[in-house]
């Protein structure tokens, strides 16, 4: 399935939660998308496939931790992510190369990082 630009994203986070709430009682989703935003939330597995190979496999975290392949497949970072590299890079806030992929888990490295000054 592809889920098409078109759609309102009212309409598809509502088939998305569907999709999660089927797979959580055991079925097997496949999802074919471009929106790296989805992907962390609803995803437990990932295949990147760029020109018709698999490049990268593993969990959202796995994945979008090999940063260099995301973007040689003509991806971005999550924007959570993305905004943790920005941080590290330009502001010296040590990830440690793990990067928030969700705005849960964003607020979540935050905390921690707070915690540790």
């Amino acid at each position: 399935m592809n889920l098409l630009p078109g759609w309102i994203r009212k309409e598809l986070l509502i088939f998305l939660k569907l999709l999660y709430d089927l797979n959580k009682e055991g079925m097997t989703i496949v999802i074919s998308t471009h929106d790296v935003d989805l992907i962390p939330v609803y995803s437990s597995e990932i295949h990147l496939i760029s020109d018709g190979e698999i490049i990268a496999e593993g969990t959202p975290n796995e994945v979008f931790s090999q940063v260099e392949t995301i973007r040689d497949a003509d991806l971005r970072l999550p924007r959570m992510a993305h905004l943790a590299e920005i941080l590290e890079k330009e502001d010296n806030i040590d990830f440690e190369g793990d990067y928030p992929l969700t705005i849960g888990q964003a607020r979540a490295k935050i905390l921690d990082l707070i915690d540790k000054q």
